[in-house]
């Protein structure tokens, strides 16, 4: 039973990988049965902190959508999930009662052993390890069948600068590891001063509050719902890169070393004009994003008033039936011109469907009778010129039209319904292969989207690419009686950058004030150098987190650096070493979060912002006493889907559909009228409205009564 278990499990896990990166499931640990569990609350508290962003994830577990439990029952959560690379862990928090329990960290097997040690005897423990590279796993014992279990995870995730804006996508898949039994997901912003202007990207309309609470001082809250969630494949936070004259500075003085945060941008201090002309070409299948035509406009809108000035010009070139050319001459960039251009365009000028070669043709055509030297930002997310043949006769098609060189740059945002491609002993995704090759004929530069990359932060590198390369550069950092040490930098020092990305580095000073940065550098064959100097009363303070930015960024160099199978002992014990002095997370360590009466201590200073939020519980009919769940699911042929609704829930008042993740309706169930009870089912057969075969992927079944909504994830898998 213990072998068909674990078969299920891995079954799970795998597919999991492939459509998701997250999943949170219920299991009894005596026994062999498990099921997905529920997410009733979430509540994400997200603090910039210079190179990286701080998020700390109150999530509420519960197994209420499993079926066949009873009281007696008890249960462990099991929570598997992803974060983006070169993320760090630094805590973990368990609820017990009302006392917060904040994890201790140990070497793995000491923290495995005790876990479970205590799960046998049933007692209260909770274990976060780090499985593999970006992989983790929470376990939490023991979740009563009728009740649930809070939990904080606090990690940092890489900061995207760039020269107006400091980014970060939020991991929004660790909120759709399970049911979703939460109305809305609330946002938490402490920052004021220093970073200004929180927002989120996907939801323009949504103003952060400020706010006042007596214990944490002020704040910015703001919220988006469930079915927002669902309906977004990302969502962006973003504030104003706190600059002054093109540089940041921070430093923390801790009790054995000092450390400091640089971020520089090169363009706000080097005199070289450059002028940028550019045909923007926007080529849209529906089938194959969850972005919407008017979130890509805002996009191309917001990079147009952020990295163009009144001295550069652009174009933009609509896929449609016709190619639809905004203009037939170059558009000056200034602020008031972009404004009035983009009130005057529309979804419409832009189809549902690829015309991707007309597309082109008609950009390079645009490039070729225009004055000056234009490049070409195409933005496309189609995949009808995947095949090796195909691509290389269009590349020879496209280049024999150039009258004169043509930089062609290319963001692929594919997300979905796409097929790979096996060309040369390597596999491309889409039009991956022609992508990747039109660009480098021609200069060019290629990117796409991926869990770790963002679309928001794809189109701000394609448009940094149209400025000036930096071909070799050096920031070096000093002291006036001393110097800087183990200095890590986010962007690679050997590879060219370009004059608008902003350098990003964290390291170690010793000595005496002022900090001295010197920035040198070569740009077409052309030596530069920039000379800073800071007293201590010029540079922000910053806090710990710093030390745990360098320690988290030394640890995952050293484990990357290293083969698991070849680490000797004493490297092992270094790492480990190094984890608990910094309470940073590696593979050979362990957060344990243990009941005060087997060691564990309640953490009496947390600030628990989670306390902020006032109106989070859930007091709908919708979500009294109804409960959904599908089996199989992950399903491949049908899925049986069990619906037990509230008492007051008039199921003949309530629609029954499954959407699509574009938001679209794939399947309308009609209930049957002769309810006896508020308990049916549904027959799912992976069929649409009009008995056709969709495609594998995720999908949500979702229930409306009186606008209230409450939802099922389906995994389809072929």
């Amino acid at each position: 039973m213990k072998n068909i278990r674990l078969f299920i499990m891995i079954f799970i896990l795998s597919f999991n990988n492939l459509f998701s990166y997250g999943y949170l499931y219920v299991n009894n640990p005596k026994g062999w049965f498990w099921g997905q569990g529920t997410i009733d609350e979430a509540i994400i508290s997200i603090q910039p902190k210079g190179m990286y962003v701080e998020y700390g994830f109150y999530l509420t577990f519960s197994a209420k959508n499993y079926y066949g439990l009873t009281n007696q029952d008890t249960l462990e959560a099991v929570y598997d999930f992803d974060l983006p690379d070169n993320s760090i862990v630094t805590d973990s928090w368990l609820w017990i009662g009302e006392d917060i329990i904040r994890g201790k960290i140990l070497d793995r097997w000491t923290a495995s052993q005790i876990y479970e040690g205590i799960v046998n005897r049933r007692r209260d423990p909770s274990v976060l390890y780090k499985q593999y590279e970006n992989h983790y796993q929470l376990k939490v014992y023991p979740l009563p069948a009728n009740e649930s279990r809070k939990i904080k995870l606090t990690f940092l995730v890489p900061a995207v600068w760039s020269s107006k804006f400091v980014e970060s996508s939020i991991p929004i898949e660790l909120l759709k590891a399970g049911y979703i039994g939460f109305n809305n997901v609330f946002i938490i912003n402490r920052n004021s001063k220093e970073w200004k202007n929180p927002k989120l990207l996907e939801f323009p309309e949504k103003n952060f509050e400020q706010k006042y609470d007596e214990k944490l001082g002020n704040y910015f809250e703001t919220s988006f719902s469930s079915s927002e969630l669902q309906n977004k494949s990302a969502i962006n936070f973003i504030v104003d890169a706190p600059f002054n004259n093109g540089l940041y500075l921070s430093k923390f003085e801790g009790k054995d070393e000092n450390l400091y945060q640089l971020a520089y941008l090169p363009a706000s201090n080097i005199s070289i004009q450059n002028q940028k002309r550019a045909a923007i070409l926007v080529d849209f299948d529906a089938s194959k994003t969850s972005l919407s035509k008017e979130e890509i406009l805002q996009s191309i809108k917001t990079l147009l008033y952020n990295q163009f000035n009144e001295n550069d010009y652009f174009n933009i070139i609509f896929s449609n039936l016709s190619i639809n050319r905004l203009s037939e001459n170059w558009i000056k960039a200034d602020s008031s011109t972009i404004n009035s251009v983009f009130n005057n365009i529309s979804s419409n000028n832009l189809s549902n469907y690829s015309n991707l070669p007309a597309l082109l043709s008609n950009g390079i055509n645009f490039i070729n009778t225009s004055e000056g030297n234009g490049e070409i930002i195409l933005l496309a997310n189609s995949e009808q010129v995947g095949e090796s043949e195909v691509a290389n006769d269009l590349i020879k098609d496209l280049s024999d039209m150039m009258d004169k060189e043509i930089k062609i740059n290319i963001g692929d945002y594919i997300e979905n319904n796409y097929n790979w491609y096996y060309i040369n002993n390597r596999s491309y995704r889409g039009n991956e292969y022609f992508y990747e090759n039109l660009s480098r004929i021609t200069g060019g530069n290629f990117k796409r989207v991926d869990y770790n990359y963002s679309y928001n932060t794809m189109v701000n590198e394609i448009f940094e690419s149209l400025g000036i390369l930096i071909s070799s550069y050096d920031l070096h950092t000093s002291m006036s009686n001393g110097f800087c040490f183990g200095r890590i930098n986010q962007n690679v020092a050997d590879k060219p950058i370009y004059l608008n990305t902003p350098i990003i580095q964290v390291g170690k000073y010793s000595g005496d004030f002022p900090f001295k940065i010197e920035f040198n550098g070569l740009y077409n064959n052309t030596p530069f150098s920039e000379k800073f100097e800071f007293n201590a009363d010029e540079i922000r303070t910053g806090d710990s987190v710093t030390a745990a930015i360098w320690a988290g960024n030394f640890i995952n160099n050293l484990e990357q650096d290293n083969n698991y199978y070849y680490l000797t002992n004493d490297e092992i014990n270094e790492i480990i070493d190094f984890s608990i002095k910094n309470r940073v997370l590696s593979y050979y360590t362990a957060f344990l979060c243990l009941e005060p009466s087997l060691g564990g201590e309640i953490f009496y200073l947390a600030e628990d912002e989670s306390d902020l939020v006032n109106d989070i519980k859930v007091t709908d009919e919708t979500q009294a006493d109804t409960l959904f769940q599908a089996y199989p699911n992950p399903f491949n042929n049908e899925t049986n889907i069990k619906i037990r609704l509230g008492k007051k829930i008039d199921p003949e008042s309530a629609t029954f559909k499954i959407y699509n993740v574009l938001g679209q309706v794939v399947k309308t169930f009609q209930p049957n009228n002769k309810f006896e009870s508020n308990e049916f089912e549904f027959l799912w057969n992976g069929l649409n409205d009009n008995n056709s075969t969709i495609a594998s992927g995720n999908y949500f079944f979702v229930m409306n009564y009186k606008g209230k909504v409450r939802t099922l994830k389906l995994a389809l898998v072929k």
